[in-house]
């Protein structure tokens, strides 16, 4: 019988070990949720901003009327 090579597949030890899975999603996970806070901190501020955009056209548009009736 020839010499047949081995048909099995090589066998290769990582260099370093990876994280565990589970902590790589704890950390998405904190990621996700620091995110998150900040989304709703911009749209916090935002809807702050447009209120304060309505304040002062009010006002802009109520001045304007104050003009013409005198």
């Amino acid at each position: 019988m020839p010499n047949v090579p081995s048909t099995q597949p090589a066998i290769m030890k990582p260099t370093e070990e990876h994280p565990a899975y589970t902590q790589i999603a704890k950390e998405h996970a904190l990621a996700q949720a620091e995110l998150l806070k900040r989304q709703e901190e911009v749209e916090r501020k935002a809807a702050e901003l447009d209120r304060r955009e309505r304040e002062m056209q009010n006002l802009s548009q109520h001045g304007s009327i104050q003009r013409c009736l005198k």
